[in-house]
């Protein structure tokens, strides 16, 4: 192992493509964090629409509802339009 070590850290088309795969496998695990966050935070998004509608259908007013949900007024306006 020391010697191909040795091989590769000498040789510069070596040392390049070592570096161009460590890229793509970092950008790789990059990629599946950051998708795995987004669906974590569209997952509450939608948890959070669905609490507004139901509040919204129990009779609590938007200003409530912001208040409880963190929501915009524009987000629960268009829960109430059905837009």
């Amino acid at each position: 192992a020391y010697d191909l070590l040795t091989s590769i850290s000498q040789d510069a088309d070596e040392r390049a493509r070592f570096r161009a795969r460590r890229k793509f496998q970092m950008d790789m695990e990059h990629n599946r964090l950051v998708s795995f966050d987004e669906g974590k935070l569209e997952g509450k998004l939608e948890g959070k629409l669905e609490d507004a509608k139901n509040m919204l259908n129990g009779g609590l007013t938007v200003d409530q509802i912001i208040r409880f949900t963190g929501l915009s007024r524009e987000q629960i306006e268009k829960l109430h339009t059905g837009g």
